[in-house]
């Protein structure tokens, strides 16, 4: 199987950011994950075609970093998104629909339902690629 990269964004305030990165580590080919801990530096490599990423995975720290999120959508339209939320309330989640994540939880989870769906879309690329019916 080819190495598929994910994108990870934990904003550098984001307390549960360390606690996600363990989790991701311990299911995923820790080589595969490129973490960010700015807007900045995600959208940069956003911009790099030099491979497309298989899903990226967003920990905003709070409502400034989502809106800085959203204002680089357009970069992140092609990708498979995992949005974890600081909070729920109703303004950050529909901010949060805005980004059209395929999974939505929030910062006070475990994390296993992150590392869960992540394995479950990298085997659906994973399948989609090899598939000789699908066409990209």
């Amino acid at each position: 199987m080819p190495q598929q990269n994910i994108l990870v964004f934990t904003a550098q305030a984001a307390l549960e950011g360390e606690r996600l990165t363990q989790v991701l580590k311990a299911r995923i080919q820790p080589d595969s994950l490129e973490f960010f801990t700015t807007v900045k530096a995600l959208y940069k490599r956003l911009r790099r075609p030099l491979s497309r990423p298989a899903a990226a995975i967003l920990l905003p720290a709070d409502e400034k970093d989502l809106d800085n999120l959203i204002s680089i959508h357009d970069f992140l339209l092609h990708l498979p998104i995992i949005l974890i939320l600081p909070g729920q309330s109703h303004d950050l989640v529909t901010k949060g629909h805005s980004l059209r994540p395929r999974f939505l939880t929030f910062a006070d989870s475990d994390f296993s339902d992150v590392a869960a769906v992540l394995t479950k879309m990298l085997t659906n690329v994973d399948s989609k690629e090899n598939d000789p019916e699908v066409k990209s």
